[in-house]
């Protein structure tokens, strides 16, 4: 089955597809340090939940200072939450929105069996709330290109389509000429993250 799936992925991508990872410069967003963002955390307030399925949401957030929120998509956020034992918890969620709304950023959490930050974000997040968080972080990134035209082939499985949501959003939104496919599997239908949006898309 995987053979059939890896040819079938390549008779998709072509001969000499263009790598999906990739940072090259871009006039769509500024050079990131991985040093220099990692080593400060900010605060950054929730502005909207959104109930993706019964076990994930989506948290649209924003400085409350009115600062932008720069990230490259595929990059994601790294989550601090102190629960009830005070103990300070990390957890890295990606981007899934559009960079190019540098007001805002969401990430998508999906609770996992015993998983004390996802199962509290899920249960819990409202709007109003803040949450301490580094980043971005991450080089699983794609360099939008006004002037490209390609086919960019995207594979993704259960909440691992946060990331791939933010690509192809970027890909959509800057290249007129470029299309995407995604090859995205779940449990079942009430499992589909970004379902609606998705379907849009189709």
């Amino acid at each position: 089955m995987f053979a059939q799936l890896r040819r079938d992925v390549r008779a998709l991508l072509g001969p000499r597809p263009s790598p999906l990872i990739s940072r090259p410069p871009s006039p769509y967003y500024p050079p990131t340090s991985a040093a220099d963002s990692a080593a400060r955390a900010r605060t950054l307030e929730i502005a909207a939940v959104t109930r993706e399925t019964a076990d994930a949401v989506t948290l649209t957030l924003r400085d409350p200072s009115g600062a932008s929120i720069g990230f490259v998509p595929g990059q994601f956020f790294t989550v601090l939450v102190a629960l009830d034992d005070g103990a300070p918890l990390r957890r890295a969620y990606s981007a899934s929105s559009s960079h190019l709304d540098p007001s805002q950023v969401t990430i998508t959490v999906k609770r996992i069996a015993g998983g004390r930050v996802s199962s509290h974000l899920v249960e819990h997040a409202a709007v109003g709330m803040r949450l301490s968080m580094l980043g971005p972080s991450g080089d699983f990134t794609l360099a939008p290109d006004a002037g490209a035209e390609r086919h960019v082939v995207a594979i993704a499985g259960g909440s691992g389509i946060t990331p791939i949501m933010a690509i192809t959003r970027a890909v959509l939104d800057v290249e007129p000429r470029s299309r995407v496919t995604l090859l995205y599997g779940n449990r079942d239908a009430s499992s589909i993250i970004f379902a609606g949006e998705l379907d849009a898309l189709a």
